[in-house]
């Protein structure tokens, strides 16, 4: 965490960084089967906010939600972010944070290419998405 704040390429107000962290999270994953959310992990720069998790799981069916983001996503701001599952096919793993939350609905895309609920059966995926969030 920047206490004072450190001017970058200028000393000019818009050249000042007053907010810079990093940290871990307790995510939390809700749906059918065994699910494991593990090395969350966040950086926060500003109101612009990264994280990453990684899910394992085993007889998981339907629908997958990650919730206990680090911070709020923003009023009108919806972010998706990318992973891939890396233990039977390697899908795409997408995930959709809407505005004003702090849970992650997550998507994979099958062999048709559509995307639709996450259905996979056994395995895990890293995954990470950027978002913007109140100073």
């Amino acid at each position: 965490y920047l206490s004072g704040g450190a001017y970058l390429g200028g000393t000019a107000a818009a050249n000042k960084l007053e907010d810079y962290e990093e940290g871990t999270f307790s995510a939390t994953a809700t749906g059918t089967g065994t699910l494991n959310v593990v090395n969350e992990k966040y950086t926060k720069i500003g109101n612009v906010v990264t994280v990453y998790f990684q899910v394992d799981f085993s007889g998981a069916s339907g629908n997958l939600t990650i919730s206990g983001l680090p911070f709020t996503s923003t009023p009108f701001t919806k972010s998706v972010g990318i992973g891939r599952e890396d233990a039977t096919s390697g899908y795409a793993v997408y995930g959709r944070l809407s505005s004003n939350s702090t849970s992650i609905a997550m998507y994979y895309t099958g062999a048709t290419n559509n995307a639709t609920p996450f259905q996979v059966a056994t395995g895990n995926f890293g995954f990470s998405i950027t978002y913007f969030t109140n100073l």
